[in-house]
């Protein structure tokens, strides 16, 4: 994470840099997407993921 926009005419807004979806999955230690050969679905927790993430972005 890091500060951008510090000085008196911008808001400081704190930005982090994004990461890959297998990134997070090592983080958390747990499949986020169940990878079946052609097919890809979400697993229960990335389900949880990705509707706490809509809520934040919208």
């Amino acid at each position: 994470m890091r500060f951008i926009g510090h000085d008196e005419d911008q808001p400081l807004i704190l930005v982090s840099d994004s990461i890959g979806e297998e990134q997070l999955e090592n983080d958390l230690d747990a499949l986020l997407i169940d990878r079946m050969g052609k097919h890809n679905e979400l697993t229960p927790l990335g389900e949880a993921v990705a509707a706490n993430a809509r809520r934040l972005v919208f």
